[in-house]
């Protein structure tokens, strides 16, 4: 199984579009993980620092770049984070190599779920 982290993988997706994070982590552990790893492709992150709620950092990024909810696509490997996007209706597409198993991540009804970056990315070049 090829990893989602790469940075082809990642090229390829800022290719077709912008890139955001939105996480619970601390932006100061994304920024040093992707500075680490040479994953700087992302037009802003949102962890902890910027607000506790997912549910929020949504929002945010729908009002910050005038985006509608059906253009855009959130990639998680949680069942929690499959649920806060569906509050503000926005599809997630898991992937079930992550955190939570794919039946685990079934419980959610996210849009997708994948195996692997080439699954991600034929759902992304369709949308």
């Amino acid at each position: 199984m090829k990893s989602f982290f790469t940075l082809e993988n990642i090229h390829i997706l800022r290719e077709i579009s912008p890139l955001y994070i939105i996480s619970s982590s601390q932006e100061k552990a994304i920024d040093k993980f992707l500075d680490h790893n040479n994953l700087n492709y992302f037009d802003e992150i949102l962890g902890t620092d910027f607000h506790r709620s997912k549910v929020e950092k949504f929002k945010y990024l729908l009002n910050t770049y005038t985006l509608k909810p059906n253009e855009v696509v959130f990639v998680s490997d949680t069942l929690g984070d499959i649920l806060e996007a569906k509050k503000v209706h926005i599809k997630t597409i898991a992937v079930d190599y992550g955190f939570h198993d794919i039946e685990r991540l079934k419980r959610g009804d996210p849009f997708r779920i994948v195996s692997n970056f080439e699954g991600l990315l034929k759902i992304i070049q369709k949308m």
